[in-house]
């Protein structure tokens, strides 16, 4: 058993535990938001990474986590809102 079954392990158990008290379909959102988000982020903040090094001449680091926190925060923006929009349904 390895570190990133731990943390899945806790993870999954921090999700019911949340799940029996606000519901399946905002924790479903959740569980989107922490998995599927840093899958996303880590194919698209390259793009914008580059973007910042070539234009505004930013240190490679700095860019990346600029680029990466933006895309971050965006799409879990996003699937707040359609987590809040299926729970009215």
């Amino acid at each position: 058993m390895s570190w990133i079954d731990v943390f899945v392990v806790v993870g999954l158990v921090l999700f019911v535990w949340g799940g029996s008290y606000r519901g399946a379909i905002m924790e479903f959102f959740e569980f989107l938001i922490v998995s599927l988000n840093i899958l996303i982020c880590t194919h698209l903040y390259g793009f914008l990474s580059d973007a910042f090094v070539h234009f505004f001449k930013t240190p490679s680091g700095v860019a990346t986590t600029i680029s990466f926190a933006f895309f971050f925060g965006l799409f879990a923006v996003i699937l707040w809102i359609a987590a809040g929009r299926v729970e009215i349904l």
